[in-house]
């Protein structure tokens, strides 16, 4: 699995998308800050969209990528996860 020094989760309380990240996070028993429903900071950091990660620094801010991220590192695997993309 991936090694890095700090995860932040973006996310929005109606976002079901940002669910299914954040279950995949916590069932991998990933560390990881959860930012959620905070406009400014997002704006902030040219977030218009959510879930999105930043790790060490660096934004991940579509989903699909957020998917490709977690699915590299190990925390992913196609066919383990049902999707609800209904947000």
């Amino acid at each position: 699995m991936g090694e890095w020094q700090h995860l932040i989760l973006y996310t929005s309380s109606a976002c079901s998308r940002c669910k299914l990240i954040r279950q995949m996070l916590d069932d991998s028993e990933v560390a990881y800050t959860e930012i959620a429903d905070n406009q400014q900071l997002m704006e902030e950091k040219d977030l218009y969209s959510v879930p999105a990660l930043e790790v060490d620094n660096k934004i991940i801010d579509e989903y699909s990528s957020v998917l490709c991220w977690l699915q590299h590192n190990g925390y992913y695997s196609l066919g383990l996860w049902g999707e609800n993309t209904d947000d």
